[in-house]
């Protein structure tokens, strides 16, 4: 029986393999940027990665103790507040009280093989330049789009991380994942059409992340830690590049957050918000002495992001793909149209009276069957992607069904929404509009750059 788990790693021509007990994960790059990043940097990078992936795992597997082959990573301390943060949304989604959970996670105890600090001798000369978390999502679209607008020159990063099956236990069905079978074809289409190389880094270690890869049946806590794990990856792209800005697609709502019934302010999604983001240029600079991290899409919630993104780039806006495609009714289709994310694209598309086809949405949403998935009408938790179940989306759900609604659209739950939602819309319009639909705060963005796109964006919005 092993007691400790135990993390090790190796780094080979084209990235680096982590060994977890026995099992090893390898996370991949493109020769070429990987032999540029230098030695020194290459490897503190490397250390702050496999200990921000791997900390939570004692968690999952119900151990006290992690043991590490490699020193103690310099950024170790601030790495472990995203969890901490994420711990109270995980238990609420599942549940579950947050006193066990959290006391596992503080009573860890961690291993290394030294703990001395020493800060790699890096000194990049990096320039204006924008490496883009490149998902396919809205959010990262308009990055793309914008970064080029203003000559950002953007340079886009794919992370892959393998799909798995897993039991539905609601449905009682083994589900399979298509996010890489759709994510490569569009890869391939954008590609030719743009003559825009897209990058990938095949993440192994993100499988991970999920209790059933464990055949466990736990909260899914390792997805607090994802977007830092990925700042972290692009440092090869930053450096190869020459590039000053990490650029994520974090929106506006990013930062909300709701109180639990324990009494905790919980962000669902903790680290891609603005405070987060604050604290992640702190530690890129800590390792980089150049490189931050911002988002060109915080001034903006998600419908202005669609409009905004169908109106001026109409090229960019057809590649979207926001569902996660991780059920079997996604095999033939980037859009499952069964789950609460393709739900809240729909009607937010139809809200501004955009084509649902020209994102190749096939199905009409507003039937009922498909009631459950949108949160505004509190069916069924289970029908949830987190942020939907927390609540959080629910006025801006509102709003676009107000808006289609205005726009004449038809349908079982648009009659739902006139019976049970109208009015409180209508006495509401001016509140939401300057809500969703205008600009917000633009800190993380420097402010040269704000005020270009800012510009860009209320040309928009004013149309």
């Amino acid at each position: 029986m092993i007691e400790d788990i135990h993390i090790a790693y190796k780094i080979n021509k084209n990235g680096f393999r982590v060994k977890v007990n026995k099992e090893f994960f390898n996370i991949t790059y493109p020769q070429e940027v990987w032999d540029r990043f230098p030695s020194p940097i290459k490897k503190e990078t490397i250390e702050n990665f496999i200990f921000l992936a791997t900390q939570t795992l004692p968690l999952l597997m119900d151990k006290e103790n992690i043991r590490y082959e490699m020193n103690s990573p310099v950024l170790k301390s601030l790495l472990l507040n995203p969890v901490l943060n994420y711990i109270p949304f995980s238990n609420d989604s599942a549940g579950n009280p947050n006193l066990p959970s959290l006391r596992s996670f503080i009573n860890m105890n961690y291993k290394f093989d030294s703990h001395r600090v020493k800060l790699p001798n890096y000194n990049p000369r990096n320039k204006d330049r924008s490496v883009i978390l490149f998902t396919f999502g809205k959010e990262s679209l308009l990055n793309f789009a914008v970064s080029e607008e203003i000559g950002l020159d953007p340079v886009l990063v794919y992370v892959q991380e393998p799909d798995i099956k897993y039991m539905d236990e609601t449905k009682q069905e083994i589900q399979n994942m298509y996010e890489i079978k759709h994510k490569n074809d569009l890869v391939d289409e954008l590609s030719k059409e743009f003559g825009k190389e897209v990058y990938r880094i095949e993440n192994m270690l993100g499988v991970t992340r999920y209790p059933e890869y464990f055949n466990l049946c736990k909260p899914d806590i390792g997805w607090a830690t994802q977007l830092t794990e990925y700042a972290l990856l692009m440092l090869p792209f930053t450096h190869y590049f020459h590039a000053k800005h990490i650029v994520f697609g974090n929106e506006a709502s990013c930062s909300e957050h709701y109180l639990t019934e324990e009494g905790f302010r919980m962000n669902p999604v903790y680290d891609q918000s603005k405070p987060w983001t604050f604290e992640l240029s702190k530690m890129l600079h800590i390792l980089t002495k150049q490189v931050s991290a911002m988002s060109l899409v915080e001034p903006l919630h998600e419908l202005a992001i669609i409009k905004i993104l169908h109106q001026r780039y109409p090229a960019y806006a057809k590649y979207q793909m926001s569902c996660f495609a991780d059920s079997n009714t996604a095999k033939n289709s980037r859009w499952c149209h069964s789950c609460s994310k393709c739900a809240r694209i729909y009607v937010m598309i139809r809200a501004l009276g955009i084509d649902p086809k020209s994102i190749n949405i096939r199905k009409d949403m507003f039937t009922k069957e498909n009631k459950s998935y949108f949160s505004i009408f509190n069916e069924d938790n289970n029908n949830m992607k987190p942020y939907d179940y927390s609540g959080l989306g629910r006025d801006e759900m509102l709003y676009a069904f107000y808006l289609a609604y205005k726009r004449g659209a038809k349908g079982y739950l648009i009659s739902q929404f006139k019976r049970k939602f109208l009015k409180e819309a209508m006495e509401r319009e001016d509140e939401l509009h300057n809500e969703f639909m205008t600009l917000h705060t633009s800190d993380t963005i420097p402010k040269k750059i704000a005020a270009k796109v800012c510009s860009i964006y209320q040309e928009e919005l004013d149309r």
